[in-house]
């Protein structure tokens, strides 16, 4: 229930809020990371705060988050990325959704907590404490442990024309 009222706030919140104001961040690595958001400010040490509708792209990695983002900034590059709220982070073909979500830049690490889910192709995963995401090798890392829910394949158990058994009276 919890996960369906939360999918509707996100989805009203998505279709409802403008995104006002947008700020280009340089990487250590060459990269940019794009931050749209209703509201952004920078504090006395140069990091980005973000609230309302936040939209992060880096470059396999975006993220869209209805609450509040703090990117850290050192030496005036993007270094690390905290979100609260509602959260979706896309890479490839994974996704991951929570309450908070933190990006390592240097580790290419993605950690996300707060009744912590993760889809990738068919299969949806879920964890009691947080996902672990690392970018460069495509590895999950489910703690304590995952519960996995696999789709059922919609034509698993419909029946073959002609191999079943025809019954009558002849």
């Amino acid at each position: 229930m919890s996960r369906l009222v939360a999918s509707l706030v996100l989805f009203a919140a998505f279709q409802g809020a403008g995104i006002a104001e947008e700020i280009q961040v340089p990487a250590p690595d060459g990269s940019t990371l794009s931050l749209k958001a209703s509201d952004i400010t920078r504090d006395e040490q140069g990091n980005i705060n973000a609230r309302g509708r936040v939209e992060v792209a880096h470059s396999s990695v975006s993220i869209a988050c209805v609450g509040t983002v703090t990117v850290s900034v050192s030496g005036g590059k993007f270094s690390s990325l905290e979100a609260q709220g509602i959260i979706e982070a896309v890479s490839g073909d994974k996704k991951l959704w929570g309450q908070h979500l933190y990006y390592e830049q240097p580790r290419h690490l993605i950690t996300v907590s707060g009744e912590p889910r993760a889809q990738q192709g068919g299969t949806r995963y879920s964890a009691e404490k947080r996902i672990l995401c690392y970018l460069e090798t495509g590895v999950m890392k489910f703690e304590p442990k995952a519960q996995i829910f696999i789709e059922k394949n919609p034509e698993h158990g419909k029946k073959k024309p002609g191999k079943g058994r025809f019954f009558g009276l002849f």
